[in-house]
């Protein structure tokens, strides 16, 4: 197993932290450069950036690879790199991936800058992060009821959304608006989302044991 301090796991962290961070930071500069006069202000538009699963998830792979770099003694840098951890963000980063591959990619279509930090933010990142667990990741340690416990953090997400919506009713995503869907077909896309964040979980776990196999069978 890779050592946490080594200069290939310190070199990817460092890269990812620039990649994440840079693509979010880039995200937010656009969706603020398109403020005008008579249209939502600053405030407005910042709070709706904070509103996309696509952010909540990169932020945390941002976290996951700054702070164990930067700050490895820090409480926040040992509960990031716990297997739980870990294995969640993977789940968390893969989904977006996948549901705007299939769900959303074609419903509007970026150009320039917007589609490069796009791609960034539901491609590469989560490739990135990917190739980063399969190589530094700690495996063998998840236990199946993981997939039913990494559901918390996209049911704090739903619930942030469906409050904010009722309030100023605006929703991110066309699946979870509930102004034209209604909250019935809300609620069941969102079991719906839920039952996919579990079998990925649960996909992720079998996989985690097997790579777990072959590295002691390897030696490692």
């Amino acid at each position: 197993m890779t050592k946490t301090n080594s200069p290939g796991i310190t070199t990817y962290r460092f890269i990812g932290s620039i990649t994440v961070l840079l693509a979010l930071v880039v995200q937010l500069y656009l969706i603020i450069s398109n403020v005008h006069p008579g249209g939502p202000g600053y405030v407005q538009e910042i709070i709706r950036y904070f509103s996309y699963m696509t952010i909540w998830s990169n932020i945390v792979v941002a976290m996951a690879f700054f702070f164990p770099l930067f700050f490895p003694s820090s409480r926040l840098s040992f509960f990031i790199d716990k297997p739980i951890v870990q294995g969640g963000l993977l789940v968390y980063i893969f989904v977006v991936m996948l549901l705007n591959h299939f769900f959303l990619a074609g419903i509007v279509r970026f150009t320039g800058m917007q589609w490069v930090v796009d791609r960034f933010l539901h491609y590469i990142i989560p490739v990135l992060y990917i190739v980063f667990w399969i190589f530094y990741g700690k495996k063998g340690r998840q236990e199946y009821s993981n997939c039913i416990r990494w559901l918390i953090f996209p049911l704090i997400y739903i619930l942030y959304v469906l409050i904010r919506g009722a309030i100023i009713d605006q929703y991110p995503y066309p699946f979870i608006d509930v102004t034209e869907l209604g909250y019935a077909v809300v609620l069941r896309n969102s079991v719906l989302i839920g039952v996919v964040y579990v079998i990925v979980g649960l996909i992720f776990i079998i996989i985690d044991k097997r790579l777990r196999k072959t590295e002691i069978a390897g030696g490692s």
